[in-house]
């Protein structure tokens, strides 16, 4: 996308745009900070430099260029999850796609659905963390409650929300099924009187 960059001399551009002034005249350029998910990273060209508002004295035509990256996108690694009850624990994949510029933070929480929080799972929220040039996926754990009842499967959702320095992405909240001991109806033998 072409980013809308203005000068102090009445001139607007794109990110990539000579400036023709005169000699000595002091010049300042702006950038938006955030333009469509993109975010403002450095000017570069004659006068490098990483704040979005710049100002210099060209001593000639001066070429400088806007630099935007894509601090990527925080989403769930699949909509669905399944475990065992047994296992004691299910693993919950984040993952930070289609870039890595800048530090990154995305809030987390657990919700009842036909499971509920202390007696099927324990409930979590906190945020995950990402620092600049981070693509790893994060880890959320969270503990099963193992009661040995017999019962049909359960759910539970986790959502992600409040992102900072990055964007939300399709998968924001995702289902755990949780499978008990005994999920299959039970079977009763039936002997001739």
């Amino acid at each position: 996308s072409d980013v809308p960059i203005s000068s102090s001399t009445g001139h607007t551009g794109v990110t990539d745009f000579t400036e023709v002034v005169a000699d000595g005249t002091l010049v300042n350029f702006v950038a938006p900070v955030r333009f469509d998910d993109l975010v403002f990273a450095r000017w570069t060209g004659d006068f490098p430099d990483t704040d979005p508002s710049v100002t210099f004295t060209p001593i000639e035509d001066t070429t400088i260029t806007a630099d935007y990256q894509h601090p990527g996108d925080l989403q769930f690694s699949a909509s669905t999850y399944t475990a065992e009850e047994a296992e004691g624990v299910v693993r919950i994949f984040v993952s930070r796609e289609n870039g890595t510029y800048g530090s990154a933070t995305v809030d987390f929480a657990t919700g009842d659905g036909s499971a509920e929080a202390g007696l099927d799972y324990v409930a979590q929220s906190g945020t995950l963390t990402w620092s600049d040039g981070d693509a790893s996926e994060k880890v959320l754990e969270i503990p099963l409650v193992n009661d040995s009842l017999s019962e049909d499967a359960q759910a539970f959702t986790v959502t992600i929300s409040g992102g900072t320095g990055a964007n939300l992405g399709d998968v924001s909240s995702t289902t755990v099924t949780v499978d008990g001991p005994n999920d299959s109806p039970i079977e009763f033998a039936s002997f001739p009187i």
